[in-house]
């Protein structure tokens, strides 16, 4: 399994150079993948995005005459740029002030205007403007520009360059693509639901019908786990950290992080548990979903 996380976070930034630069570098993945397959023979390859992200379109109301434009036109601009949105905003934020035309002139392939200067100049974390940071202000600058977040300002620059367009920074639910390879040419085709392409997973490994059986062996309830022993949840220190769930009875302890294979024992967590599947939190009903075996490290 190989995710191309990246692009998903581009998109909630309204990025353009970050999600074409990681979906070509995914394409490159699938590239791999697939020659290793018909290689093989005997593996499947299944292609798919989680959902849709941030409204993106090929077309938008500052882009006069787009329907109209060829190719080259259309992504000439967006081909100039090197880096991406909060590649622009590392790369700034090294420089002096002085070097920012230059930057641009080598990164994208133009310079900044007067407004583009001003807007970059009163971003909020901009560590080399010559605005000082309790005077700078949106005052006199487009809301298509403005940004108290330098990375943001870097995304609506790029995407102002661009005739791409956004309707929002999150998800969106459009039916998105779907692709398989299958050595039989038995692939998913037409509209899945995530339940059936989970179940033609399933069907390939020969564990069809068995999900629930190890879903239930591997993620199960800590409620359910630990039902005859003592639980409290320790908060974590930082405000968006997960908590640390401890485990008593009369003798034992045992010290449960999230998102770990690791499981520790004892008030001062000397001795150690590596499981073979990965603990998860859940904040919205504030539970734990562990292996039933650790149970019997209590007993």
């Amino acid at each position: 399994m190989v995710e191309g996380s990246k692009v998903d976070w581009a998109a909630h930034a309204n990025d353009p150079v970050g999600m074409t630069s990681d979906f070509l570098a995914f394409d490159r993945a699938c590239g791999v993948a697939l020659d290793f397959a018909r290689k093989n023979g005997e593996t499947a390859v299944v292609i798919l995005p989680d959902h849709g992200n941030s409204g993106v379109s090929l077309g938008v109301s500052h882009c006069t005459g787009y329907d109209k434009l060829s190719k080259e036109q259309l992504f000439h601009q967006l081909s100039l740029f090197k880096l991406t949105a909060d590649g622009f905003a590392k790369k700034v934020n090294s420089q002096p002030a002085s070097e920012i035309q230059n930057i641009f002139r080598e990164f994208a392939g133009f310079e900044l205007n007067e407004e583009e200067l001003t807007a970059l100049y009163n971003c909020k974390d901009y560590k080399n403007s010559p605005i000082p940071l309790e005077q700078r202000s949106p005052d006199g600058i487009s809301e298509s520009l403005y940004s108290g977040s330098l990375t943001s300002f870097m995304s609506k620059l790029i995407t102002s360059k661009t005739c791409i367009g956004f309707t929002t920074g999150g998800h969106t639910g459009e039916e998105v693509f779907l692709a398989g390879y299958h050595p039989q040419g038995t692939i998913p085709q037409g509209v899945y639901s995530n339940i059936e392409l989970n179940e033609y997973s399933c069907a390939l490994f020969g564990i069809y019908g068995k999900l629930d059986d190890l879903t239930a062996k591997h993620f199960a309830k800590h409620t359910e786990v630990f039902r005859e022993f003592t639980c409290e949840m320790i908060p974590s220190k930082d405000e968006k950290g997960a908590p640390t769930l401890v485990v008593k009875n009369k003798k034992k302890q045992m010290n449960i992080q999230p998102f770990t294979n690791i499981v520790t024992m004892g008030k001062k967590g000397n001795e150690e548990i590596r499981l073979n599947s990965v603990i998860v939190y859940v904040d919205k009903n504030d539970t734990f979903y562990l292996p039933a075996e650790l149970a019997e490290y209590l007993k």
